[in-house]
């Protein structure tokens, strides 16, 4: 910013020379220096603090001693570029609530919104809707972090719990461009309880569950990175549902476990294309608590990318499998890596490169 001023004092300076000498140009000289330093200063984003109460906000490290705001209030508020908006303290959301934060705005290129978490912070409800605590749909340049300890998660859902509610998630997306999600751990979506012998697993579902800790469909420039995810049907979903080509998803540096499918790159669209997808530095481990007693209800799978429908042209291209580490029990029809494309030859994976990743069956 300060070059760019001095640039434009520059050029401004050269206009008025052009046209004014002595003492006028001293003096428009200085008026044109103080018009630019108070009228042009850069507008630089706001820094807000949401906490379950309004007011002066103990606590945490970033929070402590500010005046924070209610969720409904900063759901309201239309965020710009370089926002930065902290979750303070534990917020509690009601059970089967949607959309829990409005993200509200966009950034821009090199100057996103920043939802980050404070020390401590944590973001939980009974159970969560299939939208549950942020259902974005066309929002760009936005990054979650989670900070050094922040936590997504639910209370009471899961076998033998208060709540067996199948269809749930924590982060959904629709249509978004330039989203990073970082440093948080999703927990305890649906806790799934199963130990061998298979025969022993009764809860067996209905259908396939969606509870997904992070759900994209249609995003392109989409990253998840150094996150833990345990304790959902799927951990990281991305998938397009409408035609169109949808690119750049790394995924990296993430442990998850206690998951169905660890990382799911699919496709069922017509005309669509998943392209770029990298899967790289992850540790996928412990899938077998998602047993059933009629043994292959659901298939385990550390990274799992499919083509499917009843559409052409449906693809998933240039995917990368490398330099991740799969530890743990399969049971049948699962894989620590499970590439499936449909039999119809419209519908391909194509150009994947998987090298460099680690095995360990523990059984």
């Amino acid at each position: 910013y300060v070059g760019y001023y001095l640039r434009l004092s520059e050029c401004v300076r050269r206009y008025v020379d052009r046209y004014l000498d002595g003492n006028s140009v001293r003096m428009i000289r200085l008026l044109k220096f103080l018009i630019l330093f108070t009228l042009c200063v850069p507008a630089f984003g706001t820094t807000r603090y949401i906490a379950q109460s309004a007011g002066t906000f103990t606590g945490g490290s970033a929070c402590n001693g500010q005046t924070a705001v209610t969720v409904a209030t900063w759901n309201a508020i239309t965020k710009v570029a370089d926002d930065q908006n902290y979750i303070c303290g534990t917020l509690t959301a009601a059970a089967n609530t949607q959309g829990f934060l409005t993200l509200n705005g966009n950034g821009t290129a090199g100057h996103p919104i920043l939802l980050t978490w404070d020390t401590g912070a944590v973001i939980t409800a009974p159970y969560w809707n299939y939208f549950g605590v942020v259902n974005s749909s066309g929002n760009s340049y936005w990054t979650f972090d989670g900070g050094t300890n922040g936590v997504i998660t639910a209370s009471a859902n899961g076998t033998g719990l208060a709540n067996a509610v199948y269809n749930s998630g924590f982060l959904f997306f629709l249509g978004v461009s330039n989203i990073e999600i970082k440093n948080l751990t999703l927990s305890n979506l649906y806790i799934h309880l199963c130990s061998l012998p298979l025969s022993t697993c009764t809860d067996n579902g209905s259908g396939t569950p969606t509870q997904y800790a992070i759900w994209c469909q249609n995003c392109s420039n989409f990253t998840v990175d150094h996150n833990v995810i345990h304790d959902a049907f799927a951990g990281i979903v991305t998938q397009p549902v409408n035609s169109g080509i949808y690119s750049n998803t790394s995924i990296h540096d993430n442990e998850i476990y206690h998951c169905n499918w660890s990382i799911s790159p699919e496709n069922g669209a017509a005309n669509a294309t998943l392209s770029n997808v990298t899967i790289y530095n992850n540790k996928l481990h412990d899938w077998l608590n998602w047993g059933t007693s009629t043994g292959t209800n659901f298939h385990h799978d550390g990274v799992f990318a499919f083509t499917a429908g009843s559409g052409p042209a449906t693809a998933i291209t240039g995917l990368q499998v490398y330099n991740n580490q799969f530890c743990g029990v399969l049971d049948a029809a699962s894989g620590f890596i499970y590439l499936e494309d449909d039999a119809n030859t419209s519908r391909p994976i194509s150009g994947s490169f998987v090298f460099n990743n680690l095995f360990y069956p523990t059984s």
